[in-house]
């Protein structure tokens, strides 16, 4: 797969390796208390999180062990993986180049 930004090469790589390096995004529902999302946040790979009562999206990057040993302090009812398409694989690339 190939991504072209601004008339050049951005990528050149298969699918499977770019979603191993894409952000990966974790639903997480907590009954109960749940954490605060500054502390969320401030675990190493945590790259962003959003929060609706005991409802998470959580986007990180890197290993998942930091969050996994910081949730497990809570209720959790469940965790759901949620992958990136392609379309937002191609945008992660145009996203990276504004900044």
């Amino acid at each position: 797969m190939a991504i072209v930004r601004g008339g050049r090469l951005a990528v050149v790589d298969s699918l499977e390796n770019l979603r191993a390096i894409a952000i990966r995004k974790l639903e997480i529902e907590f009954g109960g208390l749940a954490p605060a999302v500054d502390e969320i946040t401030a675990l190493p790979g945590v790259q962003g999180a959003t929060i609706e009562g005991s409802h998470f999206i959580v986007a990180y990057e890197g290993s998942i062990d930091p969050l996994v040993k910081a949730i497990a302090a809570y209720e959790v009812h469940s965790i759901h993986s949620r992958d990136d398409d392609l379309e937002e694989i191609f945008l992660g690339y145009y996203r990276e180049g504004d900044q």
